[in-house]
């Protein structure tokens, strides 16, 4: 017999919990990480890297054009969206710290 996987666990975690079931100190953690990537997301959004890589993307995008880019009035299909806000919470780095993985994990997930 295949024994679960610990990522098989989470992921049967995760469908199962309901938001009133969460603790209050991990709800706190992940509003303030998100109101975090927010700012700093915004706050890149006008950084050259981020002008150069969505100047690109407009030339070459063909399809899909319904999500906005933080900071400015410009859509962009989904996966071209979330390329470009989590390149603008990345821009100025100053996007949020987890001690626990001694990463930025909010970039790489809130952006999608």
């Amino acid at each position: 017999m295949n024994q679960p996987t610990l990522l098989s666990a989470i992921a049967r975690w995760i469908v199962s919990a309901d938001f009133p079931d969460l603790p209050d100190g991990e709800i706190a953690a992940a509003r303030a990480a998100l109101t975090d990537f927010v700012a700093v997301a915004a706050a890149g959004s006008g950084t050259s890297v981020v002008r150069n890589a969505a100047a690109y993307a407009a030339q070459n995008e063909r399809t899909g054009a319904c999500v906005q880019q933080l900071g400015r009035s410009v859509r962009f299909s989904p996966r071209t969206a979330a390329f470009l806000n989590g390149t603008a919470a990345h821009a100025l780095d100053f996007d949020d710290v987890s001690w626990t993985t001694i990463g930025h994990p909010t970039v790489g997930i809130a952006p999608t």
